[in-house]
């Protein structure tokens, strides 16, 4: 009786593992557009297709399993840190967007798929060891970019740009190609010293599969031609390099050295600094990789976006309804825009027409700006800062959180150039996994199941 309720268990853990890789792949987004994308083409002539509600639909189908499991297995201490009550407080400002919404229709959607995604962070924390989840995280990442070598190989439409030659493979956009490769590169790294099974040639062989899939990895990110992504891992590299440091220094010269005691702030100074010469020296540096100073068009989005903020700072117009009101879209400097058209009616009125899918802020922290205003960037900014005093903590505790560090600095670096911060997005939901910090360090690395 006691072996089949253990047969029972495993079985059971190696289904909740799979299903785990299965969400994680739909949730990079590129299969389950892919999947649809048919069907998309069909309704294109079709008067306010049905199509993003499908994807919407789609995809919180993929999530109801989380959070079901997530709801047997939450215990009260899980809320008791300071970064999950401020994510629960993000997460409740766009939630109270919704009142005030230029288009609550649109922000009642997109705010229930940034929660639930959110959630499903919280799920892959509480439910599975640094082990498991890494393991999960980086076959997911290895079926999006096995998915698309062969989409490549099988020369389907839209896998290939025309006429720049850069790939795109499933994911119909090569910025969203890139950060499955990258975060494949990331876990890869961080997984293979944690790869210890008892027999010596399995963990040889097991090794050895890792970085060969990590090498894959970096080629596809290289032929994506993606400039955000490899941005994003050397930040996350710098991150880490960082920390280990201080945990180098924290060994030898003590807890007590300033050093380690004031280097949250170090960071915070770093990083804010670091970004500001970045950004002031920017048309220098994409000078030198043969971009332009427009950066692809996204100073464009950026400048009208910070224009628009201006109007409405304080509550902003309803998460990620903006870009999708009549009014924003008359803003200065509309005519630069791409993807929108001004029709002028023969009464004289002025009436704009654009494409949901193809404008938007192109960075999460506008995105942030424009759906709740300066109270919800205030509230993700001293969410970010706890993560750094976590990570202080961390090194005091002598806790190694290295998954941790690199995952926040790639998503917060990625996140300038694309609208990462969304809901029913994997960097979303790693991002979360990080900021709920339901655990303590050591519960993290450990788990809190071992599954």
């Amino acid at each position: 009786m006691l072996r089949r309720s253990l047969r029972t268990f495993a079985t059971w853990a190696f289904v909740e593992r799979l299903y785990l890789v299965v969400l994680l792949f739909a949730l990079t987004q590129g299969p389950v557009y892919r999947a649809w994308y048919a069907s998309g083409i069909s309704t294109a002539s079709v008067p306010n297709p049905a199509m993003p509600l499908v994807h919407y639909a789609t995809f919180l189908g993929v999530q109801v399993p989380a959070l079901m499991l997530l709801g047997r297995r939450l215990e009260r201490r899980h809320f008791s840190s300071w970064g999950a009550r401020l994510l629960g407080a993000f997460l409740g400002w766009m939630t109270l967007s919704t009142l005030w919404s230029v288009l609550s229709r649109q922000s009642v959607i997109e705010v229930i798929s940034l929660t639930v995604t959110a959630l499903c962070g919280f799920y892959l924390v509480v439910s599975f060891d640094i082990a498991a989840r890494l393991q999960a995280i980086f076959f997911a990442m290895q079926l999006g970019v096995l998915s698309s070598l062969f989409a490549v190989a099988r020369d389907w439409n839209l896998s290939v740009a025309d006429g720049d030659d850069y790939w795109i493979g499933i994911y119909l956009n090569r910025n969203s190609l890139a950060p499955v490769a990258a975060i494949g590169v990331l876990a890869g790294v961080v997984l293979v010293p944690k790869w210890r099974p008892r027999d010596t040639t399995l963990k040889a062989i097991g090794r050895t599969v890792i970085i060969a899939f990590v090498m894959l990895d970096v080629f596809v990110l290289w032929r994506s031609e993606s400039t955000t992504s490899p941005a994003a891992l050397a930040l996350a590299a710098a991150g880490v390099a960082y920390w280990q440091a201080m945990r180098l220094i924290a060994g030898r010269a003590g807890d007590t050295n300033p050093l380690v005691r004031f280097s949250h702030v170090v960071y915070i100074v770093g990083i804010t600094v670091g970004m500001w010469i970045v950004f002031a020296v920017q048309g220098r540096l994409l000078s030198l990789v043969g971009e332009t100073t427009t950066f692809n068009g996204r100073l464009v989005h950026w400048r009208f976006s910070w224009n628009g903020f201006l109007e409405q700072p304080w509550f902003g117009y309803g998460w990620q309804a903006a870009w999708r009101d009549p009014e924003f879209l008359k803003g200065p400097g509309w005519w630069v825009l791409p993807n929108i058209q001004r029709i002028v009616a023969d009464t004289g009125s002025v009436s704009f027409v654009v494409d949901p899918n193809k404008s938007w802020s192109h960075s999460g922290y506008f995105d942030v700006l424009l759906g709740g205003g300066v109270v919800g960037a205030a509230i993700l900014v001293a969410l970010l800062v706890v993560v750094v005093v976590y990570q202080r903590d961390a090194i005091v505790q002598r806790t190694n959180t290295v998954w941790n560090m690199a995952i926040v600095w790639f998503v917060v670096a990625a996140a300038s150039q694309e609208s990462f911060i969304i809901g029913n997005h994997f960097l979303w939901l790693l991002l979360a996994s990080v900021l709920w910090a339901p655990l303590s360090a050591e519960q993290q690395d450990s788990g809190s199941r071992t599954r």
